[in-house]
């Protein structure tokens, strides 16, 4: 049980680290590293290197994976709206009123 909290953790800061270097759509590109980390499993699983898990654990940490890498997203979008660096509805192509 502790790998799939590790693993979920894991998910969840390279979703963070991917939403906030993408800019925008942060947490799609969270999801994205969920993905990614679905397919590092299914590649070790195939492997032989992740070792015995019985199939509900798998099952689990594949369900776990997008929506924990969604969630680092959404931090990410929250961070960058907590700190100032998010987009301002003002920063348009138009000038703004005098």
């Amino acid at each position: 049980m502790a790998s799939l909290l590790l693993g979920s953790l894991g998910t969840v800061i390279g979703g963070f680290y991917a939403g906030y270097k993408a800019g925008t759509l942060e947490m799609k590109h969270g999801a994205l590293v969920g993905m990614g980390s679905i397919i590092l499993g299914l590649v070790m699983q195939t492997a032989g290197m992740s070792g015995e898990s019985p199939e509900w654990f798998m099952a689990l940490s594949f369900a776990a994976a997008v929506p924990a890498g969604a969630l680092g997203g959404f931090f990410a979008e929250m961070f960058k709206g907590a700190i100032g660096g998010g987009r301002s509805p003002a920063s348009g192509s138009r000038p703004a009123p005098r």
